[in-house]
């Protein structure tokens, strides 16, 4: 081969190489152009005490809720247990949904976000509330009340969540340096097809190429390094394409440098609000204090419950566990919650409210008299209620069931202001009409007027003999002496056969 043409294949390889490299710096600059983000200006927050929500406050309490739910329906059965997995299904929904479409981006004000979304992330926090609120009421007898609300908050998720979906479906949240912003979707497409145009355009010059080579022996330096570089640009180009994540790591870079707008995340150390946010007066208890970047390192942060300082259980860098003792609050109403790090000059707070100790009414004995009964007898049956709880219980129905048919209505009876510690004994009297083993149940506060914080305990059974009825006794007559003809008895005799002159003579 002639030196000209060997000058001639560097000479067009290396022209090759040049055009390759203007079409991807000409695109990515055409990106940079084009793809700039559409963002609304949140501004930079201030620095902050109080408790604020965020988009990590919401996936928090999300979570929460769906573990109470669990909880929830071990108690319950029907059409409730059907309500509460309807329930946990549609905040699971809410969950997916956040870590799609934010992912690591948690730090973002809720009232910030709702920018976007026309409020709609606020009211998917009011309405997991809801739900919240009506399983801590009562985790273990939700009532009917509770139910209807619960429903209708979870229908009401469905519909939040499709229309925050339909907001948001023409953008990406993509993370910055300082926080995240919001892209138009067209954006990601753009980036899209120039890759396309770029793995396309090395794919057909590397094909030429190798079409036009005679001899990978003839092949010079410049030939081969302009092949890999084009190889190279293809593997970008199909990665492009083919990855969304390398998109998305790119827009990020492009919202940092190019845009003038950003959504702005906190970063300062904040607390969202408290778990449970409602606890028993004299009672232990355990509460999450959930927020967002907490310091993990250096001491432990002070905790006060108006002004006591409690015991850290757990706690990383958005959630601080404290075990609450029955000493701390004693009294209903609210207290304050205050949190604060050595690197932080004031205090973080928020407030939890305590409510009063509830009664736990349980059935201790049951007893008859007599033990034994027989049918048609009259039977006293006693039933012993007591309050081992902490509160009173103001009103409450007792029950007592004859058997476990149900064609025997059950005994009631009312009782009001049963002190906690404090027993009573209940009477019914009942008459059976057949025997045999009866399964009798003794319950307490079945329709749940009193508040109680263990209803596992409200029923007693116990197996009662009954015997059949005793058998009718046949009165035996004293037989009449024997008449003597030779010698008579006198007349007497025939009714009162055992006086003397009446018997027999030898």
């Amino acid at each position: 081969m002639s030196q000209t043409l060997r000058y001639g294949q560097s000479l067009r390889a290396g022209l090759s190489t040049a055009v390759i490299f203007a079409l991807v710096l000409g695109s990515l600059g055409l990106g940079l152009g084009l793809a700039r983000p559409t963002t609304v200006v949140l501004a930079k927050p201030k620095p902050f005490l109080g408790a604020v929500l965020t988009v990590g406050a919401l996936l928090g309490v999300g979570k929460l809720v769906n573990d109470a739910i669990d909880h929830a329906k071990d108690a319950a059965v029907g059409a409730s247990k059907e309500i509460l997995e309807n329930a946990q299904r549609e905040i699971q929904e809410l969950i997916r949904f956040i870590e799609e479409k934010f992912q690591d981006n948690l730090d973002i004000a809720l009232d910030k976000a709702d920018a976007f979304v026309d409020g709609q992330l606020s009211r998917l926090f009011n309405l997991v509330q809801q739900i919240n609120d009506q399983i801590l009421d009562d985790i273990a007898v939700i009532s009917d009340t509770a139910l209807n609300i619960i429903d209708q908050a979870s229908k009401e998720i469905n519909t939040t969540i499709d229309h925050a979906a339909d907001k948001l479906k023409e953008v990406i949240i993509v993370a910055t340096e300082s926080g995240a912003a919001l892209i138009d979707r067209s954006a990601d497409r753009l980036w899209q097809l120039i890759f396309g145009i770029v793995g396309l355009v090395a794919l057909i010059v590397v094909g030429i190429g190798f079409f036009s080579m005679r001899s990978a022996a003839t092949l010079g330096k410049f030939q081969i390094i302009g092949l890999v570089l084009l190889g190279v640009v293809f593997l970008i180009g199909v990665s492009g394409v083919t990855v969304p994540s390398l998109r998305t790591f790119i827009l990020s870079r492009t919202a940092a440098q190019a845009a003038d707008k950003k959504l702005v995340a906190l970063t300062q150390p904040y607390i969202s609000f408290v778990f449970p946010k409602k606890l028993v007066a004299s009672t232990d208890a355990q509460m999450r204090i959930l927020g967002g970047k907490l310091p993990t390192q250096g001491n432990p942060p002070v905790v006060k419950i108006g002004g006591t300082v409690v015991n850290i259980a757990t706690r990383n860098d958005r959630e601080i566990v404290v075990d609450v003792p029955a000493t701390v609050f004693t009294t209903v109403g609210i207290a304050s919650v205050t949190v604060k790090f050595d690197t932080m000059a004031d205090e973080m707070g928020t407030s939890v409210e305590f409510t009063a100790p509830r009664a736990d009414l349980t059935v201790s004995a049951i007893t008859f008299s007599p033990t034994s009964p027989r049918t048609g007898q009259r039977v006293t049956i006693s039933v012993t209620v007591q309050n081992q709880g902490q509160g009173v219980a103001p009103e409450f129905e007792v029950a007592w069931q004859p058997k476990a048919s149900l064609d025997v209505q059950p005994l009631t009876q009312v009782i009001t202001n049963l002190e906690a510690g404090q027993s009573k004994v209940i009477t019914f009297s009942f008459t059976y009409t057949d025997s045999g083993a009866m399964q009798t149940t003794a319950s307490v506060n079945q329709d749940r007027k009193t508040r109680e914080t263990n209803t596992a305990n409200n029923r007693l059974s116990v197996t009662l003999q009954v015997q059949p009825p005793a058998p009718t006794k046949t009165p035996t007559r004293t037989p009449r002496p024997t008449r003597d003809p030779d010698n008579p008895l006198p007349p007497i005799c025939d009714t009162k056969p055992n006086l003397p002159q009446c018997q027999p003579k030898p």
